[in-house]
């Protein structure tokens, strides 16, 4: 039963981030309607709750030590930021700031994946560095949201 689950989760977080990715494909050529951003919007902020949820129930986990602490932390702080980002982009939906959020998005996610090859795969100091690396990449786009209004046309 508890296997079925994580295949429906796993199909529902894919499906999500196919509609997240081509939308954000679709706003590159042109302006989003208002159903196309909702459903952009809600595909995202499923997104940020599936990555919230993967990093909170690994926190869970009574074998934790000081270094997964470390990452677990470290990917919850990301995925926090995301969700500032996705708060910013709904009161200012911009082209710019779709961008944005799909690099910001992509670099979490990158961070994600390093997170599990540390974390499942090589608890070795290499890929530990690897992951701290990736965290402070992802960190910065945190930065490159422009929270007013801009005087280029609304996406």
């Amino acid at each position: 039963m508890i296997e079925m689950i994580e295949v429906l989760k796993e199909k529902s977080v894919a499906l999500h981030e196919n509609i997240f990715f081509e939308l954000v494909k679709k706003a590159q050529d042109k302006t989003l309607n208002g159903f196309d951003r909702r459903r952009f919007l809600i595909s995202a902020g499923r997104s940020i709750n599936y990555l919230e949820e993967e990093f909170e129930t690994v926190r869970e986990n009574e074998s934790n030590n000081g270094l997964d602490y470390i990452t677990i932390n470290n990917g919850l702080t990301l995925v926090s930021d995301l969700s500032e980002g996705l708060h910013i982009l709904r009161t200012n939906f911009i082209k710019e700031n779709i961008n944005q959020f799909a690099a910001h998005y992509q670099s979490v996610r990158d961070y994600e994946d390093s997170f599990i090859d540390y974390r499942y795969n090589n608890k070795g100091h290499e890929t530990f560095s690897k992951t701290i690396d990736l965290f402070t990449e992802a960190k910065s786009f945190a930065d490159g949201y422009q929270k007013e209004k801009t005087l280029t046309k609304n996406s």
